[in-house]
């Protein structure tokens, strides 16, 4: 009786480890891509409708405006705002949607009265309460005549817009981490006036 011949197994090429890298790179990069997109995507600002009638219909993020007339004629816009994942995206958000607002409010309601305008940022409160408020953390305020004399070209940015800002106004001491997170960020570069202003 003939024995069976043994057929030689020839082994599998291993995949070159420089592919293995790749895949697993790829892999971690989609992993933290949908970190970004549970955790924190905001809404891009933007007006609410085509031909606005009011300053609230200027951006979707506006919880309220009022005008103070026992604070010098200060015009306050309330932007409601998702708690930041970083420290430093607190001022981010609020300096966009202050030149959002503010290019609108020089398009359609230039002629409004005051002389300060104040950007403030509203955040879920902390703890079990932040189901059901928010508090105000900081907020920016500008001469009305230097937003409405500005040219919002296509290089004018955010950081721009912090520059010319009168000052900042916190809710509580603790709440200046988020500028000192801002200003320590590379985002802040361009932001080095007001970064040098508000530091001192």
């Amino acid at each position: 009786m003939k024995k069976s011949k043994e057929v030689a197994k020839t082994p599998l090429p291993k995949a070159p480890a420089w592919r293995t890298d790749l895949v697993i790179t790829a892999a971690l990069a989609a992993i933290f891509l949908a970190c970004v997109v549970v955790f924190r995507m905001p809404d891009d600002d933007r007006m609410r409708v085509s031909n606005p009638q009011s300053i609230r219909d200027l951006s979707t993020h506006i919880g309220r405006v009022e005008g103070l007339a026992e604070d010098a004629g200060t015009l306050e816009i309330v932007l409601d705002q998702p708690t930041p994942t970083y420290d430093a995206s607190a001022l981010t958000d609020l300096a966009k949607s202050a030149l959002v607002i503010s290019r609108g409010l020089q398009m359609y309601f230039s002629e409004g009265k005051g002389t300060t305008i104040r950007f403030v940022a509203r955040m879920p409160a902390t703890g079990i309460e932040r189901f059901v408020s928010s508090e105000r953390v900081l907020a920016v305020e500008f001469w009305r005549s230097d937003l409405m004399g500005l040219d919002y070209d296509g290089e004018f940015e955010f950081q721009d817009l912090l520059n010319i800002s009168k000052g900042v106004v916190y809710n509580q001491a603790t709440d200046k981490r988020y500028v000192e997170a801002f200003c320590a960020d590379p985002i802040a570069t361009t932001a080095a006036a007001f970064c040098t202003r508000e530091r001192r």
